[in-house]
């Protein structure tokens, strides 16, 4: 049996921004009906809102300061960096947890 507690706790998905591959790992259980409710309530201009939520879910990355010092996901830092490779970290982690659908030939085969 599974414990409630292991369930979800860290997935790592690769991000491809600007011809780089970061290593995102984050808490799929923290992206729960409560976390989608709150995202779905942001105002689509609420830029901060949607870093605060995406921070929550985030444990780490491979990004690293000009001195090669990995750096944390923080709120702080998201704010800085640059909104399209949020969304690539964004679509990258929804994508992971999209049901995956039985493949064409099991369906098929009846």
């Amino acid at each position: 049996m599974s414990k409630l507690s292991t369930l979800g706790a860290r997935r790592t998905v690769p991000v491809t921004y600007d011809g780089e591959t970061i290593q995102v790992t984050f808490r799929p259980a923290a992206i729960n009906t409560d976390w989608q409710e709150r995202l779905q309530a942001l105002q689509r201009s609420d830029r901060t809102g949607f870093v605060e939520l995406l921070a929550e879910a985030l444990i780490s990355w491979d990004i690293v300061d000009d001195n090669g010092q990995v750096l944390e996901p923080s709120v702080d830092l998201m704010r800085r960096l640059p909104i399209d490779l949020l969304e690539e970290i964004s679509r990258a982690i929804f994508e992971s947890l999209a049901p995956k659908h039985p493949s064409a030939e099991r369906s098929s085969a009846g």
